[in-house]
């Protein structure tokens, strides 16, 4: 096993998305905790369930690679319209489309079968909500890149590995009534995908002699020929009318994997044809790993940033001389809509036109392990089991607010990170100085000192007043810097957490759970109660601290009953709050406290509100799991969403910086102040 951890670490950048939001160790760290009682596959398989690969939904093409579309293409405009949470992180698997809804396969699932939980789930495409969980005995186990699950014209197939001694396992979901079930190969360990050419299933296997392909009747489910071949493990299969590629990984000493193809004739169940892998040190490989794909009964793969079609009489992509299209920076799985591929180059979405040979770029900023196709939106499946509907083609303006764009607009350096903005201004602390920010250039004016720290300070402005806490002192002032009012807490009652202004009070709370009511003009404290050291903010005549809501007049309060102790900060924008946690943005009515929605947004840790934008302040990725690493491939962002709708906003915004600590807004603009440079830059969100 250890001999595999270079080479799988060599694979891991080609197949997990450039956005994706947690590292490759933390996904390992997981895999081994499960391992005692996750046995997939025997042999090689069991070191290379982190490999990616592709989702790919098979059907009965159309022979004829020539005839052009019977009418013009639509031009696609994509835009973002919401996530949904379908499972848990690094235990959400694969994703197919089907039967007008889709499909996603998931263990440790609430009502899955099994020690593992295992469930796959049916998604109804307009409402964006989970409608039916189906218990099932086995799921499929990439844990990026999907795989192992697909939609045929009657039914819904799982590919995995189950029982004792353990067999692959092929599981039939009846998607009219979720009954289901298991048919076993006794001659292979497990199964690792599966395809379709619209009469028979080929599900590609594994045992401790290598790599397998077994043809399936699947009205009958009985397993039938097998193909052997001769790489180490077995990545992905496709099927098209004449021919089934297979995608197989190679090690060659110190090196690999190396990605090559393998053609089956699917009538005889003969190899027609496999391409060698490199004879020596394998440092490179004729194919990239887990991009296989059909359109229009053609198979294509990629090579160098390049997407090339397949000759399954070779098993070899056809090079310079065939069909290529350029595919630049791609850093994702791909996913066919008949004569088109989409996948993610960089950090954003793009489409080949494979035959027209040409590629389109669209700014609309995502990443996936695996993706799927449903009409005409584009779904695509996060690691962390998030999963995110794009319309391809909007035909107006209903299902998506209006186009905006969001961006740096200015960068000032203030030698401090705690930022506040309002009409009044902007003003950040930190380093014993409270300096005013000029909202148009960015030049900075110290306006007051004081006792400010950098990492136990807070501060907040309202109306024409600013308010800072750090440690045990409190202070008030006017915009001008002239103190209105200086105090200073009793050490019984902790330090001092957060401040808010309500346009008449002064809030703090403490870290020993005390919330307080402090006239600004004076610094003594007027009410005091307990509460808890969770976010605090104040909006349309209510203080939000923790779990509790105060009315800042008559000081009775509630109970927050969505309140999760993981919350990290809050905002008022209308008569929503709203709620950020690690990965999670959640609306309550300010009234009602009924629940209105949650928005995944991965690593989101705080938020601010402007008119009618929340802006959320994403954190930066760790290359290592027990020490703090930046990841540049991985870097912050701000994250736009229209309050109203709960729908993004333009693209996030990547940060340069690794450790953005504070954010702020006030019209159409966003401040992030960063902790280790002193840097405070403004964001700009112009509407289209």
């Amino acid at each position: 096993m250890s001999k595999l951890r270079e080479p799988l670490n060599s694979v891991r950048d080609q197949l997990l998305p450039r956005t994706d939001e947690v590292t490759f160790d933390k996904l390992d760290a997981r895999r081994r905790r499960r391992s005692a009682r996750r046995r997939v596959t025997a042999g090689v398989l069991a070191g290379l369930i982190a490999l990616g690969g592709v989702t790919v939904l098979v059907r009965a093409f159309d022979p004829d690679l020539s005839a052009p579309p019977a009418t013009p293409p639509p031009t696609p405009s994509p835009q973002i319209v919401g996530s949904i949470q379908v499972g848990p992180t690094g235990q959400t698997t694969a994703l197919t489309a089907g039967f007008g809804s889709l499909w996603v396969t998931a263990y440790g699932i609430d009502g899955g079968e099994g020690v593992d939980r295992a469930a796959l789930l049916r998604v109804d495409p307009t409402t964006m909500s989970i409608i039916d969980t189906i218990p099932v005995p086995t799921v499929p186990t990439w844990e990026v890149g999907g795989g192992g699950l697909i939609a045929t014209p009657d039914a819904i197939w799982i590919a995995g590995s189950g029982g004792r001694p353990q067999t692959a396992q092929l599981v039939r979901v009846d998607p009219t009534n979720g009954a289901t079930r298991s048919y076993s190969s006794d001659e292979l360990s497990g199964f690792t995908d599966v395809a379709s050419d619209g009469e028979s299933l080929f599900a590609l296997g594994q045992d401790d002699e290598g790599v397998a392909v077994q043809h399936v009747d699947p009205s009958t489910g009985r397993a039938g020929a097998l193909v052997r071949l001769s790489g180490h493990t077995g990545r992905q299969i496709v099927a098209v009318p004449g021919a089934v590629i297979v995608e197989e990984l190679s090690w060659q000493g110190d090196g690999g994997p190396c990605a090559s193809l393998a053609s089956i004739d699917p009538s005889t169940m003969e190899l027609l044809a496999e391409a060698p892998p490199p004879a020596e040190a394998c440092s490179s490989s004729p194919v990239d790993v887990g991009r296989l794909f059909a359109s229009r009964g053609r198979v294509w793969t990629t090579q160098s940033d390049r997407l090339v079609a397949v000759v399954p009489s070779s098993a070899l992509p056809l090079g310079e001389e065939g069909l290529v299209v350029d595919a630049s920076g791609i850093r994702s799985t791909v996913v066919v809509d008949g004569g088109g591929a989409w996948f993610v180059s960089g950090k954003s979405l793009a489409r080949a036109d494979l035959e027209a040979g040409t590629s389109q770029r669209f700014p609309t900023r995502i990443g996936w392990s695996t993706a799927a196709l449903l009409d005409r939106s584009l779904w695509a499946l996060g690691w962390d089991g998030t999963l995110t509907r794009i319309d391809l083609f909007p035909e107006d303006g209903s299902s998506t607010p209006s186009a905006a764009v969001l961006d740096i607009g200015l960068t000032t350096d203030v030698d401090a990170w705690h930022v506040a903005a309002s009409q009044a201004g902007v003003f950040v602390t930190g380093a014993n100085e409270l300096v005013a920010v000029d909202p148009g250039s960015g030049e900075g004016r110290r306006v007051a000192t004081g006792p400010w720290d950098y990492d136990y300070t807070d501060i907040d402005v309202s109306g024409n007043q600013v308010a800072i806490v750090s440690g045990r002192d409190m202070q008030t002032f006017l915009a001008d810097g002239s103190r209105l009012s200086q105090a200073e807490i009793k050490p019984g009652v902790g330090y001092l957490l957060h401040v808010a202004l309500d346009g008449r009070w002064l809030w703090v709370s403490t870290t020993n759970g005390l919330l307080a009511r402090v006239d600004p003009d004076t610094g003594r404290i007027d009410y005091a109660m307990p509460a808890d050291t969770g976010p605090l903010v104040v909006g349309d005549g209510y203080v939000f601290v923790g779990h509790l809501r105060v009315n800042t007049q008559t000081l009775a309060f509630r109970e927050l009953p969505f309140w999760t102790t993981d919350a990290t900060d809050s905002a008022v924008v209308g008569q929503h709050l709203w709620l950020v946690g690690d990965g999670w943005v959640r609306c309550a009515d300010v009234q009602t406290l009924e629940p209105c929605g949650d928005i995944t947004i991965p690593d989101a840790v705080a938020i601010a509100g402007s008119g009618t934008n929340l802006f959320v302040l994403t954190a930066t990725g760790s290359s290592a799991p027990n020490i703090y690493i930046p990841d540049p491939d991985h870097p912050a962002t701000v994250v736009a969403i229209d309050a109203g709708s709960g729908r993004r906003v333009g693209s996030p915004v990547p940060l340069s910086d690794v450790t953005p600590a504070t954010i702020s807004a006030w019209n159409q603009h966003a401040w992030v102040g960063f902790h280790d440079s002193g840097t405070v830059i403004r964001i700009d969100l112009e509407q289209g």
